[in-house]
């Protein structure tokens, strides 16, 4: 299990908006990008001086990155009641007021930066089947080949972000989807996570 120091080091720096990777953190400290890594794995600890600079680039206090003091959290991992989950209507405006209900994830993601869905959708059954509950996040970064959810004219689509040639789209698993040019989409979030569940 990684130690609390390690999931704050993660947690913190998802949390930043605009979204930065462990890179761009790296850069900031003069450290190499591994270095970040293994401070976010917990195979390593960044020394003092280190923990002082993250606490300052993240904007919470050095008592709060090293789990003693938890007054000072201004970065906060998702509630204990889990992931909220909310009905398509509500992911479209990213309104978290009233979930349906709460379902646990692999890890835990920053407060407001993440939130479930049941995917109703069959445009991306390699990575989201219908019935799914997908956990969409804003902290992640959206790359070449990341499963999104866009909006399109009032609509909510799942789509893969593809560069072709000199062009970004978003496209489905199902050739019968129309292709979409990003700029003609707003992307909501990343899909960082799949529930599916079974009844026995």
């Amino acid at each position: 299990m990684k130690s609390i120091l390690a999931q704050r080091i993660q947690a913190a720096r998802e949390a930043m908006f605009p979204a930065v990777n462990q890179k761009d953190i790296a850069a900031k400290l003069g450290k190499s990008p591994s270095a970040v890594s293994l401070w976010e794995s917990g195979k390593n600890e960044p020394r003092p001086a280190e923990i002082v600079a993250l606490a300052k680039t993240f904007g919470v206090s050095v008592g709060w990155l090293m789990g003693a003091d938890e007054t000072n959290n201004t970065v906060q991992t998702s509630s204990s009641q889990g992931t909220p989950v909310v009905s398509i209507d509500a992911l479209k405006t990213w309104d978290l007021q009233a979930p349906e209900e709460y379902v646990y994830t692999s890890r835990d993601y920053p407060v407001g930066t993440a939130v479930g869905f049941k995917n109703n959708s069959s445009a991306l059954p390699s990575v989201a089947p219908m019935g799914a509950i997908c956990i969409v996040s804003r902290a992640h970064p959206t790359t070449n080949g990341t499963p999104v959810v866009a909006m399109v004219d009032g609509d909510l689509l799942l789509r893969r972000i593809v560069q072709d040639g000199g062009q970004t789209l978003l496209l489905s698993d199902d050739p019968r989807f129309a292709s979409i040019p990003l700029d003609k989409a707003t992307v909501i979030g990343r899909i960082v996570e799949v529930i599916q569940r079974t009844t026995l």
